[in-house]
């Protein structure tokens, strides 16, 4: 299982066949303290970093693993499968051709895109940021949850339009 500082790659250490890694990531590492809605139980990395030339190097990963999420309707708690490919180059500031700011200043390819600012690359933000765009934003214990709890029946709906300010009528036609 590595520890934060074990995803520090030193530059000198990726040869020419690259840099494998496959390792159990420390789940301490990546849970919250203040969100009990996600449990993460076990997180295992198989990944390899490359050099693409003299200064640019490439991460390509598959993370999987189990962690426990609350069903954003019922409250239940679940085992949910994590299972994400991926991958994320590290370029030098100035190399960093791949950068195409929007109008919100954005970068387009944040995500697969890292600077290397020293003679070391850090590869644990990529996996952290990964593992937890991995997790559905609102979880589901299962298709049935919403059938067996649905939270507005028709009767319900009718009985709140009938309680609707009647001035706002004029607007319902735009």
């Amino acid at each position: 299982m590595k520890n934060r500082t074990e995803f520090l790659i030193s530059l000198q250490d990726i040869r020419e066949e690259g840099l494998h890694i496959n390792s159990g990531v420390d789940v301490s590492l990546i849970s919250f303290e203040d969100d009990h809605s996600i449990e993460f139980i076990e997180i295992n990395l198989d990944g390899k970093v490359s050099r693409i030339n003299t200064y640019e190097y490439v991460f390509k990963a598959r993370i999987g693993g189990l962690c426990h999420l609350s069903c954003s309707i019922c409250l239940e708690v679940f085992q949910f499968s994590i299972d994400e490919s991926f991958r994320v180059f590290f370029l030098p500031p100035l190399n960093n051709k791949y950068h195409q700011e929007d109008e919100s200043g954005l970068v387009s390819r944040d995500l697969e895109i890292s600077d290397i600012i020293s003679e070391e690359i850090d590869l644990f933000p990529s996996i952290r940021d990964h593992i937890l765009l991995s997790l559905p934003v609102q979880p589901r214990c299962g298709e049935d949850c919403s059938k067996a709890n649905s939270v507005l029946s028709l009767s319900s709906v009718e009985t709140e339009i009938q309680k609707i300010d009647n001035r706002w009528f004029a607007l319902k036609d735009f």
